[in-house]
């Protein structure tokens, strides 16, 4: 019989090798992303992509909401809740997602000398409709372990993303080419993540109901909210300045 302990640390190595895996992946795509888009459209649009990535960056994490490390820790107690609390942070997200869209096109629209143009940064910003049902599902793979299926999602998800934007550019789409890309491999993401989780079991048995209202969990996930935001604006401050 395997000892615990043996059980407890394999696990931990396959989850952490299996994250690193694919963040070095969707690090190296999106470096090669902006080689190619620097090589066929040139700076002008590198730059009007990378600040619009960071609005979207920015734009993820106010959907986010620091749910997604609430749910992580708070299902990890209480598996029960799963799909409740799956449930309830994916409408949660979603509307938050739209608010965001809304105010990120509102922005470029008010400030069209401050940031990329307004039809750019409008399409971007639909992606996160799709995002926040993709976060969500991904939360709840990590809350119940299965960290190699977070990887297969995220490298299957960037590779569609790098295939695609290379496909619209050599079509001539130009920029918006490659958040076309985006949204269409978010909204892929999505139905991907929702086949997983539903061939995975991790739904089952999960029959408690999430018993607080969104005010009252976005009061809880506020703390881990703030961490990331200030994480993200330390590592985009930059480019919005500029």
């Amino acid at each position: 019989m395997t000892p615990p302990s043996s059980v407890t640390g394999r696990r931990v190595l396959v989850n952490t090798t299996s994250l690193g895996i694919a963040t070095f992946w969707r690090i190296g795509v999106a470096f090669i992303m902006q080689i190619i888009i620097a090589r066929r459209l040139g700076t002008a649009a590198l730059g009007d992509y990378a600040v619009t990535l960071a609005l979207l960056n920015v734009g993820q994490i106010l959907v986010e909401a620091g749910l997604p490390t609430l749910m992580v820790r708070t299902l990890a107690g209480n598996p029960g809740s799963r799909r409740s609390m799956w449930l309830h942070v994916g409408a949660v997200q979603t509307f938050l997602a739209a608010v965001v869209a809304a105010a990120l096109t509102a922005l470029a629209w008010l400030l069209p000398s401050l940031a990329p143009p307004v039809a750019l940064v409008g399409g971007a910003a639909l992606s996160l409709l799709a995002y926040a049902g993709f976060s969500a599902g991904q939360s709840l793979l990590e809350a119940s372990e299965r960290h190699h299926l977070v990887m297969l999602l995220d490298t299957v998800t960037n590779s569609l993303l790098l295939v695609m934007t290379v496909s619209l550019l050599n079509r001539g789409y130009g920029l918006s080419g490659a958040f076309i890309a985006l949204a269409v491999t978010q909204a892929l993401s999505v139905m991907l993540s929702l086949l997983v989780i539903r061939s995975s079991g991790v739904l089952a048995g999960s029959d408690a109901r999430w018993p607080m209202r969104s005010t009252e969990t976005l009061r809880r996930a506020a703390p881990y909210f703030g961490l990331a935001l200030t994480d993200v604006l330390q590592q985009r401050a930059d480019l919005l300045i500029l």
